[in-house]
C-alpha cells in the first residue's frame, strides 16, 4: 500500500480483501476497521452508488451481524440491496445473499417471521438465477431451520427430508450440513420419532465437533439438542453425558 498510498482503488480493493479474510479469521475489529477504510476511500472516488461500494457494504452486514450489532448491520445490507437493484434489477445473483444475510441477522435477534421471509427470497433468486444445488439446498435449510422454530415442524420436515441427501452428498465436510441434521433431529424429537432423531443429532455433534471444535458456538448448539433428546427421551446417562458436555465447554 505505501508504493500507491491510502486514496486510490487498488488500495481500496485490498483493504477490502482484507476486511472479509479478517472476518474468515474472527478477528473482528480488524475487519471492520479494513471495511470503513476500503468504503470510504471508494466512496471519494466512486461515489455512494457504485458497485463496488455495494459489496463492501455487503461484506460489513457479514461482520457486523457477527459482532452483534444487528441494526447497524441491516442498513449496510439494505444500502447494498439498493445499490445493487439499481444496477441490476430486483432479480440479480448479489441479492441472494444479501437476503440470506439480512435472514441471519434476523435469526440472531429473534425476528423469526423476517428471518423466514428473507431466507424464502435467497431461495427464490437462487432458482430464478439457476445456481447450483449446494447453494439452493443450503438456503433451503434455512427455510426449514425457520420453520422448526415456528412450530411447522411438519413443513420443515417435508423440506429437510428433500434436502439433506443432496447437502451430504455435495457439501459433507462442511458445517451447515451437520447444521440441518439437528435441525432435522429437534423436529423428529417433536414427533416422538426418538431414535431416528438420535442418528441425526449424535451424527451431527461427532462431525461439528471435527469441523468447528467442540467449544464452538454450533457444535454446542448440537450438543443442546442432543441433551434435549435425551431428557424427553428419559435417557438419564446420555442426558448426563451430554450435558457433561456443555458444561466442559464453560470451563
Amino acid at each position: 500500500m505505501a508504493k500507491f498510498g491510502e486514496n486510490n482503488l487498488t488500495t481500496a480493493m485490498t483493504l477490502s480483501h482484507l476486511g472479509s479474510l479478517m472476518n474468515h479469521m474472527g478477528k473482528y475489529s480488524q475487519s471492520e476497521d479494513f471495511f470503513n477504510r476500503s468504503i470510504k476511500i471508494r466512496r471519494a472516488f466512486l461515489g455512494n452508488e457504485h458497485m463496488d461500494i455495494g459489496s463492501s457494504l455487503m461484506g460489513m452486514g457479514s461482520l457486523l451481524n457477527k459482532l452483534k450489532k444487528h441494526e447497524k448491520a441491516i442498513q449496510s445490507y439494505e444500502q447494498a440491496l439498493k445499490i445493487f437493484n439499481k444496477h441490476m434489477g430486483e432479480n440479480n445473483n448479489y441479492n441472494q445473499y444479501v437476503y440470506s444475510g439480512l435472514g441471519y441477522i434476523y435469526e440472531d435477534s429473534g425476528r423469526i417471521t423476517q428471518a423466514l421471509a428473507a431466507f424464502e427470497k435467497s431461495v427464490s433468486l437462487i432458482q430464478k438465477n439457476s445456481l447450483e444445488s449446494s447453494k439452493e439446498a443450503v438456503a433451503q435449510a434455512n427455510v426449514a431451520g425457520m420453520l422448526r422454530l415456528l412450530d411447522q415442524c411438519d413443513k420443515a420436515i417435508a423440506i429437510f427430508s428433500k434436502i439433506l441427501p443432496r447437502l451430504d452428498s455435495e457439501l459433507p465436510n462442511v458445517w451447515v450440513t451437520p447444521k440441518a441434521h439437528w435441525r432435522y433431529g429437534k423436529c423428529l424429537i417433536q414427533q416422538q420419532k426418538f431414535e431416528q432423531a438420535e442418528l441425526h443429532i449424535v451424527q451431527a455433534v461427532e462431525q461439528l465437533t471435527n469441523i468447528k471444535g467442540k467449544s464452538h458456538e454450533i457444535t454446542l448448539e448440537a450438543i443442546a439438542a442432543a441433551v434435549d433428546l435425551y431428557r424427553v427421551w428419559k435417557k438419564v446417562k446420555l442426558e448426563q453425558k451430554y450435558t457433561a458436555m456443555l458444561n466442559q465447554s464453560d470451563t
